[in-house]
């Protein structure tokens, strides 16, 4: 009787536990993440289902569509009603060295939480770029498209450090580095739509100084006037401040003025809402002595709205060496809490 009822308690535990596993499996598929972090914020619900159709990874989208052979008309047919799907850090960093013009311009999503830390010392390569050689000719490839998160997470993405942000310029004595973009940030420049979208942990680490490169932020440099950034936030939960917060080197002598950043967009033209940051300091203790920063946003000409950062992590005082320093008080674009 003893081992009827054992086995019976067996396929009873066994049918629970399929049930949760089938629940979790479903929730997954139904591509709707209302994500703890965003929902105790007020933020609206992440984008309903889906077909699984709508859907193509990275990998597969690279293989099959956007390929050596492809043009940019074969590209943009191919893609024309999907979703590239982001799964793994192996895709986000070749994301990030293989951007051309017309892949700027597409509709991404994350499929998952991603741990860029897996990656090791590949360096993740800040999308698009803006500027101008020494002969008057100017480049630019920024951000058109969207990438939204649908609620999840990257945590641990590895900057790109000086080598990956210039480009030599000139030719024999008159060679100089010339800097991509003055902004140090994922995407320097934004005309597109991010949203939906957690940072966690990320590490910037410039640690050769350009005078071209002062602005930092962690997500978006210039959100420009055709640009929509909504429902993101950035956290960063390491409690050493020499460890936390973006490392980016300044040139000697430099002031507060010269340098300059922000928690998640350093300067907006366009739509910026419902954010919030959390971190002890935005800029890393061993540099921020060389930098005015904002907990959220820099400078804003639109109407950026629904901003917070946690006023009980960030710090307005911050010890380096024995000394105080005393960081820039937070401007009224984003409300302490």
């Amino acid at each position: 009787m003893k081992r009827i009822v054992y086995a019976f308690t067996i396929i009873l535990l066994f049918i629970f536990v399929f049930a949760i596993q089938s629940a979790v499996i479903l929730n997954k598929q139904n591509e709707y993440v209302p994500r703890r972090r965003l929902g105790n914020h007020d933020f609206a619900s992440i984008i309903p289902t889906m077909p699984d159709n709508t859907y193509i990874s990275y990998t597969e989208f690279r293989k099959n569509i956007a390929n050596a052979s492809a043009t940019p008309e074969d590209i943009y047919a191919g893609a024309a009603g999907k979703k590239i799907r982001f799964d793994s850090a192996e895709e986000l960093y070749r994301f990030s060295v293989e951007v051309i013009n017309v892949l700027l311009s597409l509709d991404y999503v994350l499929g998952q939480d991603i741990d860029y830390s897996v990656m090791k010392s590949r360096q993740f390569i800040p999308i698009g770029y803006s500027f101008s050689l020494l002969d008057g000719t100017s480049h630019e490839n920024i951000f058109t498209g969207t990438f939204d998160g649908r609620g999840f997470e990257i945590s641990n993405l590895y900057f790109a450090d000086y080598e990956l942000l210039t480009t030599v310029d000139g030719e024999g004595e008159e060679q100089v580095d010339q800097a991509l973009a003055p902004y140090y940030a994922m995407f320097p420049y934004n005309a597109g739509t991010i949203r939906n979208l957690g940072i966690i942990n990320p590490t910037f680490e410039m640690t050769e100084e350009h005078t071209g490169i002062y602005k930092a932020a962690n997500l978006v440099g210039h959100n420009t006037e055709t640009g929509v950034i909504e429902k993101v936030y950035v956290i960063d939960n390491r409690d050493d401040i020499f460890r936390a917060g973006i490392r980016m080197r300044a040139t000697v002598g430099a002031g507060g003025s010269d340098y300059q950043a922000a928690g998640i967009v350093f300067e907006n033209d366009g739509v910026f809402r419902d954010a919030y940051y959390v971190s002890k300091v935005v800029i890393n203790a061993s540099y921020i002595n060389s930098f005015e920063v904002q907990p959220v946003l820099f400078v804003d000409r639109a109407d950026a709205e629904n901003l917070v950062y946690d006023e009980d992590v960030y710090l307005l005082t911050v010890n380096i060496g024995g000394i105080d320093f005393t960081v820039t008080q937070p401007n009224d674009y984003a409300i302490g809490e």
